[in-house]
C-alpha cells in the first residue's frame, strides 16, 4: 500500500443502472445545445459547459447529475474537492486516473493498459443517494460499493461520488486487513498490479461476496498480474470465504 493515510475509507459505489443513468443523460441535455451527434466532435466538447460534459461524456454505468450545474464536487479518501465550470483541470475527455496521479498526487492507482483490460487502476466507488452535498459513507448501507476502471471513468461522470484509492484502504503503519493479507500470503511481487487487486476485493467483501461461494475469486476475474501466477492472490481472495463482510 502507499500513499498518505486517511479515516477509515467513508465510502464506495456500485453506478446507476443504464436506463436509469439513459434517463437521467436525456433529461441532462433537454436544454442543451449540443446533441449526441456534435458532442462526438473535439470542438464541440472542448466548448462545452459542466452540465453538458456530464450528460453527453459519462457512460451509463455511472451516476449522473447535470441539472444546472456549475461545479463538480466528489471526494476522494475522505477528502472534498470542487471543481468549478471553467476549470482547466476540468476538461470533457479527462479521465480520473489523470485527475488522481497529475492532481491529487495519489499515485497508488496504476495507468497500464489504459483501455480497462489489466484492473492496475481500480478504485472504488460509491454514488451518493441523492443530491446532497453530504459526503455519501459506509454508514448508508443501501449504497453498493463498485469497482471502476480509472482509466476509462470520465472525471465529470464523479459528481457526489467518494472515490477511494489504495491510499484510502491503508499504509504500511496501518494497513487494511486485504493489504496485510496480501503480504502475508506473498501476493505480490513487482506491485504494479497490487493495488488494483488489493481494491477489487475490498469491494467484493464489502458487498458481501465472503458469503457467495465463488464470488471473491470472480472479483479478481478483471485484475492481470504478470508475476506470480495468480495462485497467491486467488489465495487471498478464498481467505475471506464465508467470513462476515467487511464493515
Amino acid at each position: 500500500s502507499q500513499g498518505v493515510p486517511s479515516s477509515r475509507p467513508a465510502s464506495l459505489l456500485r453506478g446507476a443502472s443504464s436506463s436509469r443513468a439513459q434517463t437521467r443523460a436525456h433529461k441532462g441535455t433537454q436544454s442543451s445545445k449540443l446533441t449526441p451527434k456534435a458532442a462526438q466532435s473535439s470542438e464541440a466538447l472542448e466548448t462545452a459547459s459542466l452540465a453538458e460534459q456530464l450528460a453527453l461524456s459519462a457512460p451509463p454505468v455511472l451516476p449522473l447529475h447535470s441539472d444546472n450545474l456549475s461545479q463538480l464536487t466528489f471526494w476522494v479518501n475522505g477528502e472534498k474537492h470542487t471543481l468549478m465550470d471553467g476549470d482547466s483541470r476540468l476538461q470533457p475527455q479527462r479521465t480520473l486516473i489523470e485527475y488522481l496521479r497529475s492532481d491529487a498526487r495519489l499515485t497508488g492507482c496504476k495507468l497500464g493498459c489504459g483501455s480497462g483490460a489489466c484492473g492496475s487502476c481500480t478504485v472504488a466507488l460509491i454514488r451518493s443517494s441523492g443530491a446532497t452535498s453530504d459526503m455519501p459513507g459506509l454508514c448508508e448501507p443501501a449504497l453498493r460499493v463498485t469497482a471502476v476502471n480509472a482509466c476509462l471513468a470520465p472525471l465529470c461522470a464523479v459528481h457526489l461520488c467518494h472515490v477511494i484509492t489504495v491510499e484510502g484502504l491503508g499504509n504500511a503503519e496501518a494497513p487494511h486487513e486485504v493489504q496485510a493479507r496480501i503480504a502475508q500470503l506473498h501476493g505480490t511481487q513487482c506491485g504494479f498490479c497490487t493495488p488494483g487487486f488489493a481494491v477489487s476485493i475490498t469491494c467484493a467483501l464489502l458487498n458481501g461476496a465472503s458469503m457467495q461461494p465463488g464470488a471473491l475469486e470472480r472479483a479478481c476475474d478483471s485484475n492481470l498480474c504478470r508475476c506470480t501466477g495468480y495462485r497467491p492472490l486467488i489465495d487471498v481472495a478464498k481467505s475471506f470465504d464465508g467470513k462476515p463482510p467487511l464493515d
